[in-house]
């Protein structure tokens, strides 16, 4: 039997890794921009303001846009909204931001109005690492609506949406 090298391996064992969806959007001088993501997680609330960590492919234009704005909305996806997570994930034709009901952040992001919860950030700290960029917002404001199912991404698929 063949080994398969270590990024292989790394890349099949974290599609096993069950992550939360989210949908990440900015809008400001580099445009209005967004993509789905699972690479997101809490830094500290212990900072001045509570921070997020977001993981972003550098070669997303979504990226370029987030990092020219210097601001970001964290959208925690709720188990029904998979056309959301399709759209922004550039599998479905069409304005993204066409699906979904939106408002505006103190930071000028759309916010998803029916997201589980809305995390509106300001960059503090971008550090490129390999094929990402790692970024570190603080939160301006923060949104939670009535609790239910989040939607999840393990073994390259949706779980939690109804069917699935």
């Amino acid at each position: 039997m063949t080994t398969p090298d270590l990024r292989t391996q790394f890349l099949e064992g974290m599609s096993r890794a069950a992550a939360s969806v989210h949908v990440i959007t900015t809008d400001g001088p580099g445009g209005r921009a967004g993509l789905t993501a699972s690479a997101v997680t809490s830094v500290s609330v212990d900072t001045p303001k509570p921070s997020l960590l977001v993981c972003l492919n550098r070669s997303s234009r979504s990226a370029v846009a987030i990092l020219e704005n210097g601001v970001f909305c964290v959208n925690l996806l709720g188990a029904e909204q998979t056309a959301l997570a399709e759209a922004f994930a550039g599998r479905t034709e069409g304005d993204r931001f066409g699906t979904g009901a939106w408002i505006t952040g103190p930071t000028g992001s759309p916010v998803l109005a029916d997201a589980l919860v809305a995390w509106d950030c300001r960059i503090t700290r971008s550090e490129l690492v390999g094929s990402h960029h790692v970024l570190i917002g603080e939160a301006e404001q923060i949104w939670l609506n009535a609790p239910r199912l989040p939607l999840i991404y393990a073994n390259r698929q949706w779980l939690g949406a109804p069917g699935a």
